[in-house]
């Protein structure tokens, strides 16, 4: 028999539901969570740009180093990128909350050109091991060129490539006249400002380029009185097609040595893939082995290599299946020694 008739039961459940709504949450559900209990170390600022400055100045700058985090901030090494710039920092542990001073000076003695120096902040903030600084601009010099060697790097024999060359000084009025010296290799072009000013030069690496390393220097005339021309070098490598290291097989000793051992690569350069057939040797006496030492890299060793001079001149011949390389000379040199001398 029900106790309670249908209106008294739905009264009930919503007297109990509403109960439950109005009843206040579980402290554990709602609270925040409590902040992770670590240092955290940040600095607002962490790149200074001091512009263009004379290159006989020292830049100084103080950092302010911040605590962001929860626990002791323990500062460890500072570390500058080079030994132009040192640092400091005003205290080696930061409460929660608190600063520390790191103050940083660049010697710009010797400096040319742009500059981007870095300093590395060592702490106990486990995200942030190591916070880099900056300190960068420009350091002016009485006049120079910047670069002050203009290197294409490796290229390949049918690259064209080109480098602009800006010319630094401390007089506005300073230009440059001319550029004499260029080559069928690199070519040098006076490019001038909107005024009209010829402060750059635009080198270009023409094509074809020698296998190996080109090289040549470029006269830069200048209206500095006591700086007329600056010596400009310039260069760009070519792989060869297939490498021998070392390029010869050096021989030294006293003419009663005993028969030497000498090894030497056969590696690629600029030829994807090749085949070591065989190698011959300027004397019956002198031993070969070969190894593989991957794709196209191989291992020479000669033995018994007798100490005569009259080797000396002669070559090893490395054979391949390189169209245009099948026959690779090394040459061989042979130095004779007083009995005792290396």
């Amino acid at each position: 028999m029900t106790l309670y008739g249908p209106r008294l039961t739905i009264a009930l459940a919503a007297t109990a539901l509403a109960l439950h709504v109005l009843a206040p949450a579980s402290p554990a559900s709602d609270a925040p969570e409590a902040p992770s209990a670590r240092p955290v170390i940040a600095c607002a600022d962490a790149t200074f740009d001091f512009g263009r400055l004379d290159n006989t100045n020292i830049v100084t700058h103080t950092f302010v180093l911040t605590n962001a985090g929860a626990a002791t901030l323990n500062i460890g090494d500072i570390r500058a990128s080079c030994g132009c710039t040192v640092a400091t920092v005003s205290r080696q542990q930061v409460e929660p909350g608190g600063t520390a001073d790191l103050t940083a000076k660049l010697n710009l003695a010797g400096r040319r050109g742009q500059q981007m120096k870095s300093i590395t902040v060592a702490s106990n903030d486990p995200v942030t091991p190591m916070l880099q600084l900056w300190m960068k601009g420009f350091a002016v010099v009485d006049v120079g060129l910047e670069p002050a060697y203009v290197n294409f790097g490796q290229i390949a024999t049918n690259t064209e490539r080109q480098i602009d060359v800006e010319l630094l000084t401390r007089d506005p009025s300073v230009c440059i006249k001319s550029v004499s010296g260029a080559t069928d290799r690199f070519q040098a072009e006076i490019l001038r400002d909107a005024a009209g000013v010829a402060n750059r030069l635009r080198i270009r690496a023409v094509a074809p380029f020698p296998a190996g390393f080109t090289r040549t220097d470029l006269v830069v005339a200048t209206t500095h009185p006591k700086f007329p021309e600056l010596r400009l070098p310039v260069s760009a490598l070519v792989p060869e097609p297939v490498y021998v290291i070392p390029k010869y097989v050096l021989i030294r000793g006293a003419a009663n040595a005993q028969p030497s051992r000498r090894a030497f690569l056969v590696r690629p350069g600029a030829a994807a893939a090749f085949n070591l057939l065989g190698v011959d040797v300027p004397d019956e006496r002198i031993q070969v082995q070969t190894e593989t030492l991957g794709p196209s890299n191989y291992r020479v060793t000669l033995t018994n290599i007798p100490m005569d001079p009259a080797l000396s001149g002669k070559q090893v011949v490395v054979r391949t299946d390189l169209a245009g390389f099948e026959r690779i000379p090394v040459d061989m040199r042979v130095t004779l020694v007083p009995a005792g001398q290396n």
